[in-house]
């Protein structure tokens, strides 16, 4: 599983799946100044509401990391293989497929509650343009939900095959970009841009051929564009709007 990455004003933080580790790095020394145990499998990192957050696929829980402190304060029992997670609306978010829908975490009181969502949540999560976007592979859409209920406002289907699902959401400067993961190798990945005033996909792009092994594309959206990463490792696609 890939490494994933938070950024902040004062640290870079980078989740290590295969050693179970949270990294944070000097983003002005560019030295690593702490390792913190988080659990099996870790999966899913955000930041926000003074703290950070990972999920464990293994373990099933949501770990919160002090980040003055550098050590795991809370764990919070969510649920079999969660998926994907972020704060938004004054409260954590975390994709929860095997109980039908999100868990929403307050950061208040560390207290889980499950939101419903029919055929939904399965895939990455991400909060922007005043609502939550679940990227979904129970029916090949992304659902746009309310930031404070979690009720589904939209779903957008998105075009594709039949091997190509909804894998990773990112939100940023006026749009939704969505890839696409395979667990075929050849399939081909793609970049859905998505306009959050109409709720409807106006461009496509086509990343290349999924790896062996169905490497998953991440994905961020800043600085104009959507940026994608590609199918191998060695490739960073950038997509501008139009």
């Amino acid at each position: 599983m890939p490494a994933r990455l938070a950024v902040t004003e004062d640290a870079v933080w980078v989740l290590c799946p295969d050693d179970g580790s949270l990294s944070r790095i000097d983003p002005v020394t560019n030295e690593l100044v702490a390792t913190i145990p988080v659990g099996r499998g870790p999966s899913g990192l955000a930041v926000g509401a003074g703290a950070v957050w990972v999920t464990s696929s293994r373990d099933g829980t949501v770990a919160r990391i002090d980040p003055a402190a550098g050590r795991v304060v809370a764990t919070i029992p969510v649920g079999r293989a969660p998926g994907g997670l972020t704060v938004a609306g004054g409260a954590v978010w975390v994709a929860l497929p095997d109980r039908g829908g999100l868990g929403r975490i307050d950061p208040a009181s560390n207290r889980l509650t499950i939101v419903p969502v029919p055929r939904c949540c399965d895939g990455g999560l991400a909060a922007g343009e005043r609502a939550l976007w679940a990227a979904n592979r129970l029916d090949g859409t992304l659902v746009r939900l309310d930031l404070a209920t979690g009720r589904v406002v939209a779903r957008v289907l998105l075009p594709r095959t039949t091997d190509q699902e909804p894998h990773q959401v990112a939100v940023g400067d006026g749009a939704v970009g969505v890839t696409s993961a395979s667990p075929r190798g050849g399939t081909a990945n793609l970049l859905w841009r998505v306009d959050p005033a109409s709720n409807q996909v106006t461009s496509t792009t086509d990343l290349g051929p999924t790896a062996a092994g169905g490497l998953p594309n991440d994905v961020a959206a800043a600085y104009g564009a959507v940026w994608a990463a590609g199918a191998d490792l060695d490739s960073l696609f950038r997509v501008q709007p139009g």
